[in-house]
């Protein structure tokens, strides 16, 4: 999943808000079983099983709570989404270690090798700026320019500004509670803005991050340093048998989730609920269902118990007339 966080002053800025991702995008393997079921939201002049496999489109959720309640209607099928960078601390030209000291926790990384990178960079600055062309690390701005070649500069704009990775839109969910359940094991949580796309468009955007990196730096900059980005899928399914759906082995799996700061999500709340209400649905019924064989018993007996009244009465009637009980008989 490639996520995005809101800001400190979008959280202020947004009445209601929720702590989730601003963006999300979950990357999945696209089989044909998956595809039929998240196709039916998608623009119907748009299916195209091959285009999304190959990750040329992806499927977007919108959610409402950043528009007073309304969904957002700059996105519509048919647009080219495009994917930003990663946006590469490569502008760090100090290693200064007498910066003023904090009680907050350091920031955490917003992707791997961020704290290597930045090293690199101010090693880099370091060894082009302060030593090749000597100049103090308290006036280095202009001879920091200087050092940057014009592909260092073509990358640094393309970073921050080109797409990475471009996919088109092949339709817009505005979500629901019928809808998030229903897709719960696809997108155990979404963003206010989500998107569904195929493993090949991330290993893609993977791929170009890696060229980006070796923009910056050089071969020998970058040996043995190890910074080379791999796309692994980071999401698990665990499918509870009958003997551990309760609560307790959704605290165990969190516990251990959360010490490994993994993200945990577990439906078996909602399920417990579902089965609560299957087993009300069925307490009622059957309760009906015996209610309405104990009185049809009942009107059984009292149509049989009248029958056989009036069947007694009919043979009083005729023995008071003298009626042999032979004839009685064959009659």
């Amino acid at each position: 999943m490639r996520v995005k966080k809101l800001t400190t002053t979008e959280k202020w800025n947004k009445p209601g808000y929720q702590d989730i991702y601003l963006y999300g995008t979950n990357y999945v393997d696209p089989t044909e079983a998956l595809y039929n079921r998240i196709s039916k939201y998608m623009d119907a002049s748009m299916v195209d099983y091959d285009a999304f496999c190959q990750g040329k489109q992806i499927l977007v959720f919108l959610r409402d709570e950043l528009n007073d309640g309304e969904y957002d209607q700059t996105i519509q099928p048919g647009t080219q989404m495009k994917f930003q960078y990663y946006r590469l601390p490569v502008t760090k030209t100090s290693t200064n270690q007498n910066e003023e000291e904090s009680d907050e926790e350091p920031p955490e990384p917003l992707f791997p090798y961020e704290d290597k990178i930045q090293e690199l960079s101010a090693e880099k600055f370091y060894r082009d700026v302060v030593i090749k062309q000597g100049n103090s690390t308290s006036s280095y701005t202009e001879a920091t320019n200087a050092a940057k070649t014009e592909e260092y500069q073509r990358a640094y704009y393309e970073m921050n500004y080109a797409p990475c990775v471009t996919a088109q839109v092949a339709g817009v969910v505005y979500l629901n509670d019928e809808i998030k359940e229903e897709l719960s094991d696809i997108i155990p949580n979404f963003a206010y803005y989500t998107a569904i796309a195929s493993t090949e468009l991330g290993k893609e955007a993977v791929q170009k991050q890696n060229e980006l990196i070796q923009r910056f730096f050089t071969e020998e900059e970058l040996e043995g340093q190890g910074l080379s980005y791999e796309f692994h899928y980071n999401q698990m399914t665990a499918t509870y048998t009958l003997d551990a759906s309760y609560s307790a082995t959704d605290n165990i799996l969190k516990s251990y989730f959360n010490v490994n700061n993994v993200v945990f999500s577990a439906s078996a709340a909602d399920k417990e609920k579902y089965r609560t209400n299957t087993l009300n649905a069925i307490l009622q019924y059957g309760i009906t269902a015996i209610a309405a064989i104990v009185i049809n018993i009942l009107i059984y007996s009292i149509l049989t118990r009248n029958r056989l009244e009036l069947r007694r009465r009919k043979l009083q009637i005729l023995v008071q007339y003298a009626i042999c009980r032979r004839v009685i008989r064959k009659m």
